[in-house]
């Protein structure tokens, strides 16, 4: 029987899932959204899309209730919004937004009956289930560092810096706190700390604390990690940037101002790159200390069509869990931990 996907939102990533999945084939593919000129483009890559308000919760009800999955591609905000609906209909439930209590809280009911993937993009999703593969490879692992960096393949400006995803999550990231492990104890740090310089492949960037990265630090925790932090990288100087406008002028303060100032003048970027470096330590049965570590950088392929690197990533592996669910290699039912998901990470992406 065909596995049955309603994606809600037809952004770059919920637009790439639904083009992906169709082109699978195994799959009957909606692509649901407000805009009729975001439909016309995926209908011009043989997505079947449909025009409807996801506000409006009946008209959604009425397209989810015979589906299978619903996938939520849309702002944080109307994250909730679309739980609920699809919990009416009782049907799986994936989304890309970093988990919180108040979307956890509006699920659990759907997640006694039905699978509820959260956080099921790049970060969080992707990287946390790279970073257990190589953890897997690291003898006695007692340290873990995650940096993530998704930025314009150029620089284009001060900040080097533009708006890939939402803008509102962004913001999120630098303000506020961090969760970390320190000691094997979950603690929250401050965001926009920790500041590390490194160069990858030739490219300067520069690395430091932001939160959100990861849908559950208590998961490293488990896994007997005592030191975890998770950095965000960008190209060097956006830090001092971001700090004068965040806290010397003291727009953590006044957020729609922030809003208005960073959503007029940053550039719109698909042409990007996104850089994942991680790390870990242990030791080894002599004693010695061990280090691993692992590096990918994936680039925008306008030239292909293949949309952004964020966009592929997150269509990656949110496909391949989307595989699993349909062939029941999942669990039907409860909260899916990315980290309790061996080589899902590595597989989807060994091709990019």
């Amino acid at each position: 029987m065909t596995f049955k996907v309603t994606i809600v939102g037809a952004g770059l990533i919920g637009t790439m899932l639904a083009r992906d999945l169709s082109a699978a084939g195994a799959y009957q593919v909606t692509l649901v959204d407000l805009s009729e000129e975001a439909l016309d483009k995926a209908r011009a890559e043989g997505v079947k899309a449909q025009l409807a308000s996801y506000s409006q919760a009946e008209e959604l009800f009425a397209l989810l209730e015979d589906q299978d999955l619903c996938v939520s591609a849309v702002p944080n905000r109307s994250t909730v919004q679309i739980a609920e609906i699809a919990t009416r209909a009782n049907v799986h439930f994936l989304d890309f937004s970093k988990p919180n209590e108040k979307v956890t809280r509006s699920l659990a009911a759907l997640a006694a009956q039905r699978s509820v993937m959260l956080g099921c993009g790049l970060s969080p999703g992707l990287v946390e289930n790279l970073a257990l593969s190589l953890l897997a490879e690291t003898p006695l692992p007692g340290d873990l560092t995650i940096r993530v960096g998704v930025l314009p393949r150029f620089r284009v400006d001060r900040l080097g810096y533009g708006v890939s995803w939402n803008l509102d999550s962004a913001i999120d990231e630098y303000v506020h706190p961090a969760l970390a492990l320190r000691g094997g104890l979950v603690q929250e740090i401050a965001s926009m700390e920790q500041h590390e310089t490194l160069t990858l492949d030739g490219v300067a960037l520069e690395a430091f604390t932001t939160s959100g990265g990861v849908g559950d630090v208590a998961a490293f925790q488990r896994l007997g990690i005592k030191n975890f932090t998770f950095k965000t990288l960008r190209y060097p100087g956006h830090l001092d940037y971001m700090q004068f406008l965040l806290h010397d002028l003291n727009l953590c303060n006044r957020r729609d101002l922030l809003r208005s100032m960073l959503g007029t003048s940053l550039t719109r970027i698909e042409d990007d790159v996104v850089t994942i470096y991680i790390t870990t330590r242990g030791t080894a049965p002599d004693g010695r200390p061990v280090e691993k570590s692992l590096y990918k950088c994936v680039k925008a392929s306008p030239a292909l069509n293949r949309g952004s690197a964020l966009a592929q990533l997150s269509s990656r592996y949110a496909a391949a869990l989307i595989g699993r669910l349909a062939n029941r290699d999942l669990p039907m039912s409860g909260f899916i931990d990315h980290t309790a998901l061996a080589d899902l990470g590595a597989s989807s992406i060994h091709d990019l």
